[in-house]
């Protein structure tokens, strides 16, 4: 039979002895995960002139440079994240749930303090430049049709939650 371990082990090393600070990001983040209308650029094939193709991101599959994760991109210039969980339907407001190690954790402000409004900050300065392809105005499985793209709001809050044990 197996011995219990008595101390140690990832709950009472990372949850309980606080290495990990956890967050809550709400925003617009059109599309992090598809719903099966986004369209991704692929290569141009041979011929003269070349066809363009582009590929259906599948359902319940994560979309590659979403907001969501160039904002997850931006925050990680100054921390590790951890865990990521994400709650939201596409193209509607999203929660995304993050933790980030408490060590070289880079998001304070001169007091010590989490600052949150930093990290905002650096998500918003995103712009409105960045767009996701998010339909084709044409049969879903035509992959030459050009789709159509989104330009996702970057207004967002951040706000450090504690971790609970339900």
């Amino acid at each position: 039979m197996p011995t219990p371990r008595v101390s140690g082990g990832i709950i009472a090393d990372q949850m309980l002895t606080g290495s990990l600070k956890y967050f809550k990001m709400v925003g617009a983040f059109a599309y992090t995960v598809s719903d099966g209308t986004v369209t991704l650029d692929s290569s141009t094939a041979g011929g003269d002139p070349g066809v363009t193709y582009y590929y259906l991101v599948g359902v319940d599959k994560p979309v590659p440079e979403s907001l969501a994760e160039l904002a997850l991109r931006q925050i990680m210039e100054k921390c590790n994240i951890v865990e990521i969980g994400i709650v939201g339907v596409p193209g509607s407001e999203t929660a995304i749930h993050f933790s980030a190690a408490n060590t070289s954790f880079g998001w304070l402000d001169a007091a010590g303090v989490v600052d949150t409004a930093a990290m905002v900050a650096a998500v918003a300065a995103l712009g409105a430049t960045v767009t996701v392809p998010t339909t084709s105005s044409g049969p879903v499985d035509d992959n030459t049709v050009v789709p159509v793209t989104a330009t996702p709001s970057t207004t967002v809050t951040i706000t450090e939650v504690p971790f609970l044990l339900a």
